[in-house]
């Protein structure tokens, strides 16, 4: 490849539309979206990332949304039924979810930890995420 590729062809003004995030995927907050699933979203201006880990037979139920989302396997073995096809994914796979298809993700006999990538952004992500704070600010409450 050749290094032009990589070049900068604009002059950068040192601005951006938001200050760039480094993080560990075990830090982000997180809620269950099913049971034995905890998804952990990072949003930003264009799209969102969702570290999903799911218990051994956890489902995530038939469902879908307007955004096309990536799912990489980072660890166990998951059954995902998109459309009208149906294929077993272990470490390394790679799954493109085309928006608005019907799909299902059923975890193998194993944990499994899976990274989402949404665009645009999963904002519905964000009502959970919310709803899921409050409730445990809520919970917390009680307990003073």
């Amino acid at each position: 490849m050749s290094e032009s590729y990589f070049a900068t062809s604009v002059a950068w003004d040192g601005r951006a539309d938001y200050d760039p995030v480094f993080t560990q995927l075990e830090q982000l907050q997180g809620f269950t979206a099913a049971e034995g699933v905890k998804l952990h979203p990072l949003f930003t201006q264009n799209m969102t990332l969702s570290y999903a880990t799911l218990t051994p037979g956890s489902v995530v139920p038939m469902h879908q949304h307007p955004e096309e989302q990536l799912s990489i396997v980072l660890q166990g073995r998951l059954v995902f039924e998109v459309g009208h096809r149906r294929e077993e994914v272990g470490p390394g796979g790679v799954v493109a979810i085309p928006g608005n298809v019907p799909h299902q993700v059923t975890a193998g006999p194993e944990p499994c930890t899976v990274v989402d990538v949404f665009a645009p952004p999963r904002e519905g992500f964000r009502v959970l995420l919310a709803q899921a704070e409050a409730q445990a600010e809520a919970s917390a409450e009680g307990r003073d």
